[in-house]
């Protein structure tokens, strides 16, 4: 991530024979720098001026290093949704400020008192690896777009179901920096969150971790627009995505909250119990697909049982491997798909990315 160090900060890591957990502190956030899992910004050009009895000369270059670059880097905070600042003072606690577009963590200097949570760089905590793959990708593609050259360091960790909270609580507790990007499940606009979502938001966060909630249902909301049909082997998908694809420029809010993985069934209209604002937002969702079924069930409510016995497609499941699918698009076409990328005009997919990258950017590139 992004970390600017504050002006007074510097000057105390400059007294000569005063050992004191600041400096410790310091000393770790240019190792990390140095090891490339972050990018630290310095403004003071007393920096030059560390003291000697406890910052190695590797150190003092590294700093003086990071001052040279200011200027090349410090634009950065005008483009970020958000960055870190650290420092001496009262002002220095976890609290958040505005500055432009950017908000500012205000995080308080003990948080890199120890090295282990400060090498590791930025977790990434989803739901599978296949979503952590995806979701890099976009970063890399808006880092592309708006012409950032710097580092990326992600490290993937896996999570999913019930071991996803508990995951990101031990982060928490570890005070890793994580990103968790976890899929709303909601089932149409301003519906409830889903499990996962919900209870991530019961956990206690610090500073240096965050939950990215999408605002959609799940990550294949945003692929439908994204992929290239093409490159699918499945014909009757191929067939499914392209007529779906069509459908989408009908409306560009619809689909934003329809299920994808299993598809809508006549079912999700008539079956007994639906909510009704889930009917709602699927009937308007009919009204917009450009495909309709061969046969239309005429059911009246409760004459439907199951979603399962239910075989009327309004159309059909896309499936768990559109996901895998989009990854095989991305590798076997990066400029095609940084195109689609690049001409959704989807300005939460925009925001996603971003914050992604704000957490994530580095000095230099490792993705593992």
């Amino acid at each position: 991530m992004l970390i600017e160090i504050d002006n007074g900060l510097i000057d105390n890591c400059c007294v000569v024979g005063r050992f004191d957990r600041e400096k410790a502190c310091f000393r770790n956030l240019l190792l990390a720098h140095q090891e490339g899992n972050h990018l630290i910004l310095i403004s003071n050009k007393n920096v030059s001026n560390l003291d000697p009895e406890f910052y190695s000369p590797r150190d003092r270059a590294t700093a003086k290093k990071i001052f040279e670059s200011y200027s090349q880097y410090a634009s950065l905070k005008t483009i970020l949704p958000i960055f870190y600042k650290t420092g001496i003072g009262d002002q220095y606690n976890d609290g958040r400020v505005s500055s432009g577009v950017s908000e500012v963590v205000m995080a308080r200097i003990e948080h890199f008192e120890h090295s282990a949570s400060v090498s590791d760089g930025l977790r990434l905590l989803t739901e599978n690896s296949t979503d952590s793959e995806i979701y890099c990708t976009f970063a890399k593609f808006w880092m592309n777009i708006n012409r950032i050259k710097i580092g990326f360091k992600v490290t993937r960790q896996g999570g999913g179901g019930a071991e996803i909270e508990s995951e990101f609580r031990n982060n928490c507790e570890a005070d890793k920096i994580t990103l968790c990007i976890v899929d709303s499940d909601r089932k149409y606009p301003g519906g409830a969150l889903g499990g996962t979502a919900g209870n991530l938001g019961r956990v206690s966060a610090g500073a240096l971790q965050s939950i990215l909630i999408l605002k959609r249902r799940e990550l294949e909301n945003y692929l439908v627009k994204l992929i290239n049909a093409t490159f699918i082997t499945d014909e009757d998908l191929r067939n499914r995505l392209i007529a779906h694809q069509l459908s989408l420029t009908c409306n560009n809010d619809w689909y934003t909250f329809i299920d994808y993985k299993e598809g809508v069934k006549c079912f999700e209209i008539h079956g007994p119990g639906r909510s009704v604002h889930e009917v709602k937002y699927l009937k308007s969702f009919l009204t917009n697909i450009s495909t309709r079924p061969k046969d239309r069930c005429e059911a009246s409510a409760g004459v439907c049982l199951t979603k399962g016995s239910c075989d009327i497609y309004f159309f059909g499941a896309l499936g768990e491997i559109l996901a895998r699918n989009y990854v095989n698009f991305v590798n076997r076409d990066w400029p095609a798909s940084k195109e689609k990328f690049n001409n959704c005009n989807c300005l939460d997919l925009s925001e996603l990315s971003s914050q992604l990258v704000a957490c994530g950017i580095a000095s230099r590139v490792t993705i593992t």
